[in-house]
């Protein structure tokens, strides 16, 4: 049985919380970002060799995909405990999860880069079916290939 999904609502009730925990939410950004902002930033001044932008722009790539996934943690403890847990335990939390969550994607990167490399079309497929996988996978506790199956169930059901 197919439940129904209100969007709007779904939305409503996100921002609600991301407004609510907003200060949360800066702080776990400040802990993600920081480290490839500032590579970055050093090789932009030619303090550090510019191979390490490289290392700087994956830094900042997986560091995203983590930032979903602390931040679908929050939402998620939000909801259900009516209140957020501290923040060294959403970290703690978080990094047990990590390897699902840049499995999760890397997968959905590849999928999307060679289905556009392919024709646009099957990329943008991909990157519709799998928007969701990484969420999926940090709530409902999913391998990355799981996770993106259920993305896939989650948009096709959606309507």
């Amino acid at each position: 049985m197919t439940s129904s999904l209100d969007i709007t609502s779904v939305f409503r009730r996100a921002w609600q919380l991301y407004r609510r925990h907003w200060g949360v939410l800066l702080l776990l950004s400040l802990f993600v970002f920081a480290l490839p902002v500032a590579m970055l930033a050093l090789v932009a001044f030619g303090a550090l060799p510019a191979l390490f932008a490289l290392v700087a722009a994956s830094l900042y790539v997986n560091g995203a995909f983590w930032y979903q996934g602390l931040a679908t943690h929050l939402v998620e403890q939000a909801s259900e405990a009516g209140d957020i847990p501290p923040v060294v335990r959403l970290i703690r939390t978080s990094l047990r999860r990590l390897p699902v969550v840049l499995g999760a994607g890397i997968l959905v990167v590849l999928g999307v880069f060679f289905g556009l490399l392919l024709l646009v079309v099957p990329g943008l497929i991909f990157l519709a079916w799998w928007a969701v996988a990484i969420p999926a996978a940090v709530a409902e506790g999913l391998r990355p290939l799981a996770a993106l199956g259920r993305s896939r169930r989650l948009v096709r059901e959606t309507k």
